[in-house]
């Protein structure tokens, strides 16, 4: 039976993904602003100069794959407002902070953007990624928008009460997926190869793991590895031990290491 790979970053090119990133920001930037001058109206039509959209994301690094393409959906979104006259007579500019896929970095690009004159603020689709910025803003008293973070800590619990996201549960992504799996393709064996780097990745395999069991299937192994991980021999050489190949697999994690790591593993069909 052949092998699967269960991602919420499944490997269907560049459109599918890069489109939902270029799309969403286009919707937060509309919902940031409807934010902000309906609770100040008054004070905002007051105001002279643009309204500054602060975006404290990974414009470098691996989380450039997932940040640069909600920058270009936002700056998309800001020349057509612009054009089209602006928001209670001022323009929108957007400023940036690089965190450099650092979780480290979050509060320190968030700030960056808060010093830039930042009304609101966008940052990374993670809770882990984004979760530093967020919190900057929160503390400055700004909106903060994600356009994907899944985990469920990316709100009120974990960083406050103007703290929005855009993104589908975690814990609804990684049991939709072991339905999808059980219930349409037959599977009954899985193994669960979790990339610990992010809260989102822990939650999509844990609620795999509960729908999968809950459903009868079985778990054949599971495995861990960090994203920036130079070598993935070890989970290659566990996953050939096993007596039976499992017939899907669970992952949160960047898709090409996923297609790296099956691609070492003999077909035994």
């Amino acid at each position: 039976m052949a092998r699967i790979h269960l991602s919420s970053h499944r490997k269907t090119g560049t459109s599918a993904l890069g489109l939902r990133a270029l799309l969403r920001p286009i919707g937060i930037v509309a919902i940031l602003l409807a934010l902000v001058t309906g609770a100040c109206a008054e004070e905002a039509a007051d105001d002279e100069g643009p309204i500054i959209i602060g975006m404290a994301i990974g414009l470098t690094d691996f989380m450039a794959a997932y940040d640069l393409p909600a920058l270009n959906g936002a700056q998309i979104a800001v020349d057509e407002i612009n054009e089209a006259g602006g928001v209670m007579g001022r323009s929108l500019e957007i400023v940036t902070a690089d965190t450099k896929s650092d979780i480290e970095q979050g509060t320190v690009a968030g700030q960056e953007v808060i010093d830039q004159g930042a009304h609101v603020m966008i940052v990374s689709p993670d809770y882990n990624m984004g979760g530093g910025a967020a919190r900057a803003a929160q503390d400055a008293g700004l909106v903060v928008f994600s356009s994907s973070a899944g985990s469920p800590l990316f709100g009120i619990e974990g960083i406050g009460p103007l703290a929005f996201t855009m993104g589908i549960a975690a814990t609804t992504d990684g049991a939709v997926a072991a339905e999808w799996a059980f219930e349409d393709q037959g599977f009954r064996t899985a193994y669960l190869l979790l990339d610990d780097i992010a809260d989102y990745n822990k939650d999509y395999c844990r609620a795999f793991e509960t729908r999968w069991v809950e459903q009868g299937g079985t778990i054949a192994g599971q495995d861990q590895f960090n994203n920036n991980d130079a070598s993935i021999a070890s989970q290659v050489t566990r996953i050939n031990a096993l007596a039976e190949p499992p017939e899907s697999r669970a992952s949160r994690w960047a898709a090409l290491a996923a297609e790296m790591i099956w691609s070492r593993v003999p077909r035994r069909l």
